[in-house]
């Protein structure tokens, strides 16, 4: 079964802190959902199909064609920006685009920190409620 490309694009990223480990990078993309309850299963075994339950998160948004170093600086802002917040697990963040490759301007990215709760579900998710960081505004959705 073909499945069109769906957005965003999600990649998990579990920082290495040490000389002796390595970044986890981990792509995702969203099934349809009108395919949810039928999604086809993967042939490539190294792919799989994971259910998130709601989430919320911390996000901060930024324009632009992101390096890896792009990436990291407004990890590293988000994670400031959040530091006092002790509900937001800074252990790991998502990388989100939106855009096709070709399109060469006024690209959106957002960076994503899960946002913890009492019952502790799975750290990857859908979006409950988004609130969002840019370099001059704060607003919730």
């Amino acid at each position: 079964m073909k499945v069109n490309t769906t957005t965003p694009i999600r990649t998990r990223i579990v920082p290495c802190h040490g000389a002796t480990c390595a970044t986890i990078f981990i792509m995702s993309f969203l099934i349809p959902a009108d395919m949810v309850d039928n999604a086809p299963y993967p042939l490539d075994t190294a792919l799989f199909i994971e259910k998130d339950p709601p989430m919320r998160y911390a996000v901060r948004v930024f324009e632009g064609r992101a390096t890896e170093t792009d990436w990291l600086e407004e990890s590293h802002r988000l994670a400031e920006l959040v530091k006092k917040d002790v509900s937001i697990d800074k252990s790991y963040y998502y990388t989100a685009w939106y855009d096709p490759p070709y399109q060469l301007f006024h690209r959106i990215n957002e960076i994503w920190m899960v946002k913890k709760t009492e019952k502790q579900p799975t750290p990857n998710a859908g979006n409950e409620q988004i609130v969002s960081e840019t370099k001059d505004h704060k607003f919730e959705n």
